[in-house]
């Protein structure tokens, strides 16, 4: 399968926001990292992008200027990963959901040369991996591609306007919410995904970013499901107090 603009985009961005100053030597080749499954994972994978939650172990921690490298395992196998500037313990349990493989990676920081490292978006400790996912959610039985109900675990998605959601989100936090905007600007292909602008409906209707598989031109009025996340950093500039996850378009 072809590097498309998009996963070329999603490995530059993870890239430059992990370790923009450190040298990387050669690009990804073949490691005994699994991706998932699925048509999206199949093609991040041969970017050398790992998408889909992963358990791992700290068996050692390897601090640098400005980024924490740490030995880790994941079930029988062992490997090195690096991630935003944090604390990080032996012996503890931390969860990511996002990774960028290197092979023959120069770290500048340590004087070392990794045989593989995964660049890790953000890790995080064991209390905290329910950040990392969105509620269970599956389509309707029959219906559209796209449409999104619960499966018994949860309540199904409140249908709100984007200035309601803008003055309380903490009442929403980790929920599912329907709403309807109008598309103000696009940047795609990042991380794996669309990041759409959208502005509630009205004079007073507000903004918000949201991320998306779907493709939505800008001035095109859309109405969204989607799980209400507050203070997600991404690291190198990219914070939000508020972002919409795993946007569907209710067709």
């Amino acid at each position: 399968m072809k590097l498309t603009p998009r996963t070329f985009l999603t490995a530059t961005f993870i890239l430059s926001s992990l370790l923009a100053l450190d040298a990387c030597k050669g690009g990804p080749e073949q490691h005994d990292i699994t991706p998932l499954a699925g048509p999206h994972h199949e093609e991040a994978a041969d970017a050398g992008i790992l998408i889909g939650l992963k358990k791992v172990k700290v068996l050692k921690v390897s601090p640098g200027v400005r980024y924490q490298y740490a030995e880790v395992q994941e079930g029988d196998k062992t490997y090195w990963l690096a991630s935003a500037k944090q604390e990080l313990r032996a012996g503890e349990t931390y969860y990511y959901n996002e990774a960028l493989v290197r092979t023959a990676f120069e770290s500048t920081d340590l004087q070392k040369v990794f045989d593989t490292l995964l660049l890790v978006t953000r890790l995080v400790p064991e209390d905290q991996q329910d950040e990392l996912k969105a509620p269970l959610h599956k389509a309707h039985p029959g219906g559209q591609p796209g449409e999104i109900t619960t499966d018994g675990q949860g309540a199904a998605p409140q249908s709100l306007e984007l200035t309601e959601l803008l003055e309380n989100s903490e009442a929403y936090e980790n929920q599912w919410v329907e709403f309807s905007g109008t598309c103000v600007k696009v940047n795609e292909g990042i991380m794996g995904r669309n990041w759409v602008h959208l502005q509630g409906m009205g004079e007073a209707g507000g903004e918000v970013v949201l991320t998306t598989q779907e493709t939505i031109p800008v001035g095109q009025v859309v109405r969204m499901q989607a799980v209400v996340r507050r203070n997600r950093d991404f690291g190198s500039g990219y914070t939000y107090a508020l972002l919409l996850e795993e946007g569907r378009r209710i067709r």
